[in-house]
Order: structure tokens, then sequence, then C-alpha cells
């Protein structure tokens, strides 16, 4: 029997494993999934046989397993040959079952890309040729029961990956995935160990490493030229209105530097449940986006077009469903020295210490994954 899968692999993976009653072998590129690992060791406890086959990389040494702790535990762990890339992606269960297909064992395929398994069970002549192909992989790598030892030999390899900086991706995905869980303190220590890239005047950063509050706002882009930097943001909101506020007033975005807090000085390219509304944002107006025939607040007309505080307000009204409320914007700032550092990236009051009245807050390492423009 084979069975495909396409979605809710880790889970799917985790129950496979868990279910294991005398072997576990698993030949898989990269390994840096905390759940999935806790697994096989949860197993290892129960008297399971496991063994694993790895590449001898950046990825699965920096990515924070504690392939020592497994190893002292009974589990045999093998590093591919340098030169030999080991790219598998399966495992054989109970030599009874395989499960296979393009998914790693990492944040980044759970997170960042389409991904399917098939599960190869009642299949004896197909499970047989998993078997032999495993044993002969073992052969042609290198066992490791000391690591640090092992690495004094066998030294890693660094970027074996074409994708550009996947260990950061991957680090990443798993700092998002500790936030979702409420847990700060292990998510920031996982931020730490993102290596930072080199600096540049110019460049772009695509893939954007950032401590999130609120999960429904993000960055997608940030590019930094010779005189301004721009951001790209999306924000989902379930609220009935999305408010967004112009440059020269105190609520609009801002970059808080170690030093000083950067206003926005343009806000362009405004689209609103997939229409493009506006071109540039005009300064000191308070926009206010809902969707079609609604009126959140229901506002009198005579006071439709003005905000609490007197200045004038524009209002759109869209032909979108009421509970489709998408903004995207780019924002630009004036450049300055906060390049090299962390910075805050929040819209609301620049005077509020406590970020209670922030809109939105994000912290963004404008050190790491910088490419040239």
């Amino acid at each position: 029997m084979v069975t495909p899968f396409f979605s809710s692999i880790r889970e799917i993976l985790i129950n496979a494993l868990s279910n294991a009653t005398e072997s576990i072998d698993i030949a898989v590129a990269w390994f840096t999934n905390e759940q999935l690992f806790d697994t096989l060791s949860s197993r290892l406890d129960s008297g399971v046989k496991v063994r694993m086959v790895l590449i001898n990389d950046d990825i699965n040494h920096s990515g924070g397993l504690d392939f020592q702790k497994f190893i002292d535990k009974g589990g045999k762990l093998f590093f591919g040959k340098t030169g030999y890339f080991m790219h598998n992606k399966y495992c054989i269960i109970d030599r009874k079952a395989v499960y296979t297909g393009s998914y790693n064992y990492t944040y980044f395929a759970e997170h960042s890309n389409f991904e399917n398994i098939v599960c190869i069970s009642d299949e004896e002549p197909a499970v047989s040729k998993y078997i032999k192909n495993y044993e002969y992989i073992l052969k042609e790598s290198d066992d490791a029961t000391d690591i640090e030892a092992f690495l004094k030999v066998h030294p890693y390899v660094i970027n074996t990956h074409a994708t550009r900086r996947m260990l950061n991706r991957d680090l990443y995905q798993k700092a998002n995935e500790l936030y979702e869980q409420n847990n700060l303190v292990r998510a920031e220590e996982v931020i730490k160990r993102i290596t930072p890239v080199e600096k540049m005047e110019s460049f772009v950063i695509r893939d954007v490493l950032y401590k999130q509050w609120r999960p429904s706002y993000c960055i997608h882009q940030i590019t930094v030229t010779d005189s301004s930097v721009e951001l790209y943001v999306e924000v989902e909101s379930n609220s009935p209105s999305i408010h967004l506020y112009g440059p020269g007033l105190d609520k609009t975005w801002h970059i808080k530097t170690s030093s000083s807090i950067v206003s926005a000085s343009a806000i362009t390219d405004v689209t609103f449940n997939e229409s493009k509304l506006l071109e540039r944002l005009d300064a000191n107006t308070t926009y206010k986006f809902f969707a079609a025939d609604t009126d959140p607040y229901d506002t009198a007309a005579a006071d439709r077009g003005k905000t609490t505080d007197g200045r004038a307000s524009i209002m759109y009204y869209c032909i979108k469903p009421q509970n489709a409320k998408s903004l995207s914007c780019r924002i630009t700032f004036p450049k300055g020295n906060y390049i090299n550092e962390i910075v805050d990236v929040y819209e609301g009051n620049s005077n509020d210490k406590n970020k209670i009245n922030y809109f939105h807050f994000l912290r963004v390492n404008m050190l790491l994954n910088r490419e040239t423009i």
C-alpha cells in the first residue's frame, strides 16, 4: 500500500515514529526539528533501536539539536563522507514501512516549502530494497560516537545548500514557532544563533528575520539604497477597519534605533483587499479602510472625513467581503547608521515608552540575510 501526504507531515512522522516498537532507520539530509528529535529520544528510552545518517554540514551542527545526547542514549549516528552528498529523505519503521518524499526534518521544510511524503507499507519487496539501500549508505558513511572528537577529524562543511542562507531561514522558522507557543526566552536564544552577514551600504533583505509580537503583521522585504530604507509591510486584520497614518503624524510608522526614533518619510503603493488604492499617502492625514457598504463606527455623514483630533481623514469603500481585510504598503525612512543595528519597527505613538498604544511592533536585525541589489 502506498499512501501520499501533502500536509501535516511533521505530525504524520511523529505518529509513525511514536508507534515504532523495534527499530527506526533514518536517512535524511538535514535534521533540525526538535519535535521529531524528541520523539526519537523517547523511542530510545523505550528500548527501540534508532540509527540515523545525515550530511556533515553547518545546518545539522548549528540547528541546536543535541546529537551527543542521542548517542549517549544508545542512538547510532552516521554522517555522509565529505564529497559524498547524502541527499536521501526517508525512514524505515520496524523494517515494515517506509516514509519517503521531499521532506527534510527541518523547520524550513515545515513552514516554507510545498512538500510531500508517501508511506509504503505491506509492500515487502519495496521495503526490502530500502533496507538494502540503507545498509549500503551506512557502509559509505562515517560513524560518530563522540561529536566533538569526530568534528576534529571530520570538520563539517559550510554552505552546502544552494538556497541562500538556509540555516538562517530554518532558525527563523524555529524561533517563530517558539514565539507562537509563547516561549519567548527560547525564541530569543534561537535568534541569537542566526549568523550576521557582511556589511553593505546598499542591499535588499528578502527574507526578513524578526521578532514578531503580532503574527498578523509582517515585513516581506527591506530595501536599503544610498539615501533611504524601504519596508514592504503587510497587515491581515479581523478588526472592523484598518487605519493608516500618514507621514508627519505621531501615530505613523517609526524605527527606533539605539539613539533615536526615525519617522516614516513616505508611505506608497497602498493596497487594500488586493486593490491598489493609493500611489502615495498624503502627509498629516489618517486613512481608514473597511469593506464595501460598511461603516464599523456608524459615523454620521457630517462627521465623515474627520478624525478625533480634527485632522482630515479620507475613507475608502471597497467592493470586498467584510471579513476580507488585508492592507499592504511600502514605507520609506531616511537612511541612517541604524542599518547596522537591531531596530524596533512599529506603528503608534512614538512617546509611548511601554508600547501600550503601539498598533504593531517588530524587532528587526538589519544585519541578516543581505543580498546585493
